[in-house]
């Protein structure tokens, strides 16, 4: 199929095949893409994780039947959202949940609609990244962003869909020559942003389409490639639970009536007000439930809205709690009301992201009530979270990424989750994860679950994590050389040494982190792990640190042979 060079609207049918156009390109350069990582060790590669992410977003288009722009983008957003994967997946997942809000109610796709979509899907995009971490110029939100701009800027005198997507796409690549004047690590490797490499093939892929060019075959990229996909960093923000004030605040409940309410604005905005929100119905009818410290915020924000508002419930945590404890045990009539919020228990469950035999069963045993399987090269999706939480009877459930690249995902799956009250304690490593599942155990669940997570984050704060890996490939970082099969030490996800040499990187690594406060070292070995390598390590560990006691428990992780917590 080839579109004139003259065509000024297209319908959702045409979108569906310029977006497989899209994909194909990208499956044939994702291995490029996946070359791009700065950091070289073994994980959900950028290529791999935007390729599973837009691949289940055309398996959900090719189901449905209607061919207007508005179903067909909102079945490829759906999709995408569904099956992201990794933070560059889950970024670009975003851009499409906001270029899909953009063309509703549209069939036909002209100019001005192409414009509106596109500065949706960067608005969207930037809020959405905003809402759980800092977003970071220098990423695939700079690429979409001077794209869309540049759109903006020629959509009021030219109607030609073809002219403006060479426009955009060449915006596009401007923005990515430019990533390393943005990002520090990138100018040091003198290389791009591979998230927005990634939107860029794709971006290539549908121009090529339209030309009436063979997309089956493949051609060396025109860009440098050689950045890791981690250009978001995270910032201390309030997440979806109270961890600011020891008081327990207000629990406010009410309805919302209208017509046409965005029930994802509505999600979105709550939640940023408070902890515990669960929002939940549709375009006319909008049940909202949030813990806040001030009431008024979320009343005004509704009425402000112009919603009408019913069946208001306003209590004071603070006042039954403080009730409860000066009355002792539940049980007298006359305080039924705040038992009902205080004391009756609260199912809360765990669900754990981990990979290897060991670490399955050591979190199972502290108390998560389901794991994932996914680490390293095989970073789950949302759509695998929400599968994991559909047969758990809780009423609150808190999720463990155990992985920063696997973070996104889980906060995905809280925004698509419209019936279950979810919750991301963003755990960067698995000794973390247990860590916080012990604290979970020790605070049990009638507690208000805002401070059963702040007890699970100061626990999985309190310990160091030392990684041991093994480079994949050759690459320059921070100083360090590092060749194919050196092995790395990362100190909290952070590459901190490196070398042919197994227990001389451990020392290295090790010699980063202040011993003489800590009392354990729990050794967790990976799959493969022979009992004199075993041995050896505590022998290392034993002679260059004396005072440390030491635990060895099996792990069975791949691609990792060793795992150190220290405490």
């Amino acid at each position: 199929m080839v579109l004139d060079v003259t065509r000024e609207r297209l319908d959702g049918a045409t979108l569906r095949c310029l977006f497989t156009a899209g994909v194909g390109w990208l499956e044939r350069h994702v291995e490029e893409i996946n070359r791009l990582n700065v950091f070289p060790v073994p994980d959900g590669d950028t290529g791999t994780n935007m390729l599973l992410t837009v691949q289940k977003a055309e398996a959900t288009a090719s189901m449905i039947d209607d061919a207007s722009v508005s179903a067909v983008s909102d079945a490829l957003a759906n999709g995408a959202l569904r099956g992201a994967r990794g933070n560059s997946g889950t970024i670009l997942s975003t851009l499409m949940r906001g270029f899909a809000d953009g063309l509703a109610g549209q069939y036909h796709m002209d100019a001005s609609a192409f414009a509106n979509a596109t500065n949706a899907a960067v608005r969207y995009a930037y809020d959405t990244v905003g809402s759980v971490m800092e977003p970071v110029e220098g990423t695939i939100l700079t690429v979409a962003r001077a794209a869309s701009e540049a759109l903006a800027q020629q959509v009021g005198h030219e109607r030609d869909l073809k002219y403006l997507l060479d426009v955009m796409l060449e915006a596009a690549e401007v923005a990515l020559q430019q990533t390393p004047e943005l990002l520090p690590v990138l100018r040091e490797a003198g290389v791009v942003d591979s998230g927005g490499a990634g939107l860029v093939t794709i971006l290539r892929g549908i121009q090529r389409f339209v030309e009436g060019k063979n997309i089956s075959e493949h051609s060396q990229p025109d860009f440098s490639m050689n950045i890791s996909e981690n250009g978001i960093k995270s910032v201390d923000r309030k997440q979806n639970y109270k961890s600011h004030t020891d008081d327990y605040g207000y629990d406010v409940q009410f309805l919302m009536i209208g017509e046409h309410m965005d029930i994802e604005v509505v999600r979105r905005d709550i939640s940023k007000m408070g902890w515990s929100p669960l929002v939940v119905g549709d375009e006319n009818l909008i049940k909202v439930h949030i813990h806040v410290n001030n009431p008024a915020v979320p009343l005004h924000y509704a009425i402000e809205s112009g919603a009408q508002l019913d069946d208001v419930v306003v209590e004071n945590m603070q006042l039954q709690a403080e009730r409860y404890h000066r009355q002792g045990e539940p049980g007298v009539e006359r305080k039924e009301d705040f038992v009902k919020v205080i004391a009756a228990p609260t199912a809360v469950a765990v669900v754990a992201v981990a990979r290897g035999e060991g670490w399955h069963e050591l979190l199972k045993d502290f108390g998560a009530t389901h794991i994932v399987d996914g680490g390293p090269t095989m970073n789950p999706s949302a759509g695998d979270f929400l599968e994991a939480i559909r047969d758990i009877e809780a009423e609150e459930i808190i999720l463990l990424p155990n992985n920063p690249n696997i973070r996104m995902a889980a906060e995905q799956a809280v925004r698509l989750s419209s019936e279950r009250s979810l919750h991301v304690l963003p755990t960067r490593t698995l000794p973390q994860g247990l860590a916080a599942l012990l604290a979970f155990g020790e605070a049990g669940t009638e507690r208000p679950i805002p401070d059963v997570l702040e007890d699970m984050e100061r626990a999985a704060n309190h310990l160091v994590t030392l990684e041991i890996t093994r480079a994949t490939r050759d690459a320059h970082f921070q100083s360090l050389g590092i060749k194919s099969g050196d092995y790395l030490a990362l100190v909290d996800h952070e590459l901190v040494a490196t070398g042919p040499d197994l227990f001389e990187v451990v020392q290295k690594g090790l010699d980063q982190i202040d011993i003489a406060k800590l009392e354990l070292a729990t050794v967790y070995t990976g799959e493969d792990v022979s009992d004199e390598m075993v041995a050896e390590m505590v022998a290392c560990l034993n002679r260059h640190w004396p005072n440390l006691a030491t635990e060895l428990l099996n792990g069975g992780q791949p691609l990792y042979p060793f795992i150190i917590s220290l405490e």
